[in-house]
């Protein structure tokens, strides 16, 4: 079994990789922050660089209590680069919050970032998985984004198209029950399916279908405050599989209670 510690993971990369794929990232660890880590993608998806801002202080170690900024919305939270790692179980097992790409630790970094200051969990710790995390993904919306969440419990396929712009959704949203967060990202135009992701990349509900891909071509960053397009970034398309499934709407709308996103009514 790992034996996990609180370490700094060597020659870590903090934020690599294309703005388009920022989304797919984060990937929730052993902490119960589904909500968390859903609404982290959402976030990335919707509103990139932004809203997903760390800063690398250069101090003299990784260690150190400053070593990395983390903006939540426009609060600056200083964290340490330790993180809950097991060295001895390749490849480099972590606990926490993880990016796909295993170095980069900017997914660890947040989740620990907003549970020091959303949870009161011990500004040292890496250890999250006693944190009582939100069962929903209101907060977690909210905070990151700097929008107002709004909680839908009807016609949740039909919230979902209302606010896509070119088949990719343009607030951050996630689509969630009781058992599971899921972020979504928009509708497919060949077939009217929607596109989401599982945080967890092992939890994707029944009826979904995740041989494929998904094309979009005007991808873009939205402002929720504003409620307007901030930048664009043109042809975008990706397989699914690996945490990426499509639904059809009325699956959809049977399997989850709710759809939460955060911007205008």
């Amino acid at each position: 079994m790992p034996n996990y510690s609180c370490q700094v993971y060597p020659g870590a990369a903090l934020l690599a990789g294309s703005i388009k794929e920022l989304y797919d990232d984060p990937v929730q660890g052993q902490p119960a922050n589904c909500c968390f880590i859903a609404s982290l993608s959402a976030v990335a998806w919707t509103m990139g660089k932004n809203k997903i801002r760390i800063k690398d202080n250069q101090t003299a170690s990784k260690d150190d209590p400053a070593a990395y900024t983390v903006w939540i919305n426009n609060q600056a939270v200083d964290v340490s680069g330790k993180l809950s790692l097991d060295f001895n179980y390749p490849p480099y097992y972590y606990q926490c919050a993880r990016s796909r790409t295993l170095s980069e630790i900017w997914p660890g970094l947040y989740e620990k970032a907003y549970a020091i200051s959303f949870h009161q969990a011990p500004a040292n710790s890496c250890d999250f998985t006693g944190v009582n995390w939100d069962g929903n993904p209101n907060n977690a919306l909210q905070n990151l984004s700097g929008c107002p969440y709004r909680e839908k419990s009807a016609g949740l396929s039909t919230e979902i198209i209302s606010r896509c712009v070119d088949g990719k959704t343009k607030f951050p949203t996630v689509a969630w029950n009781q058992n599971h967060c899921y972020t979504v990202l928009g509708q497919r135009s060949s077939d009217g399916k929607i596109i989401l992701r599982d945080p967890s990349l092992q939890n994707i509900p029944p009826n979904s279908e995740q041989i494929g891909n998904w094309t979009i071509t005007n991808h873009f960053l939205w402002d929720c405050s504003i409620n307007s397009r901030i930048a664009t970034m043109l042809t975008f398309s990706v397989n699914l599989g690996n945490g990426l499934f499509a639904m059809k709407t009325t699956d959809l709308d049977a399997h989850f209670t709710k759809v939460t996103y955060a911007g205008p009514p």
